[in-house]
């Protein structure tokens, strides 16, 4: 995938970004789009979507990628931030992506989306250390993040009764279970 500079090639990358995203949004299949349908909606050759893509599942990549990183963006301008209101800025972010994590579920690629999703989370909790007596490694991290992917992508699927600060609570509070009891 291409992660150059040049202006042409950047405006290129997010031509077939949002040509797929189009297609996803109009209901078409993402098995069914192949990159000469995307190339002609984005009015770029294929030799452009190859040394700029290289596979449809890179554009998923790269449209996720660039979602997160205003995600990122949001989260990073705070110098502190609770757990609680890291889950609530995650659902109220995935929640003004939800056309395109609908789209991208539906196509049976959650699998990137999460990916990404993940990453993001992971970035931005490299740049913070924990109040809590906690060690924040990175398979602590991963775990955090991999968490919040899973439940957003199961909020997305499922729907809520409770509120984005009551779910948010209800997350973050299971950071702070120090024992399971097997039920009877």
């Amino acid at each position: 995938m291409y992660t150059g500079s040049n202006p042409s090639a950047l405006r290129s990358q997010r031509l077939i970004a949002d040509a797929l995203i189009s297609l996803l949004e109009e209901g078409r299949p993402f098995v069914e789009i192949s990159a000469t349908e995307l190339c002609r909606r984005a009015g770029v050759s294929r030799q452009t979507f190859y040394k700029m893509f290289g596979t449809l599942e890179n554009v998923v990549r790269y449209v996720m990628r660039t979602r997160c990183e205003w995600f990122e963006a949001l989260v990073m301008k705070r110098a502190q931030f609770t757990y609680e209101e890291l889950v609530e800025a995650a659902i109220l972010f995935f929640d003004s992506q939800r056309s395109l994590a609908e789209a991208l579920v539906s196509n049976n690629l959650q699998a990137l989306v999460q990916e990404q999703m993940q990453l993001s989370l992971d970035v931005m909790l490299l740049h913070y250390r924990c109040e809590a007596p906690l060690v924040m490694d990175d398979l602590n991290r991963s775990f955090l993040a991999g968490g919040l992917c899973s439940m957003l992508l199961t909020l997305m699927r499922d729907g809520d009764e409770l509120s984005v600060k009551d779910r948010a609570r209800r997350f973050s509070d299971l950071v702070t279970i120090s024992s399971f009891a097997r039920i009877a």
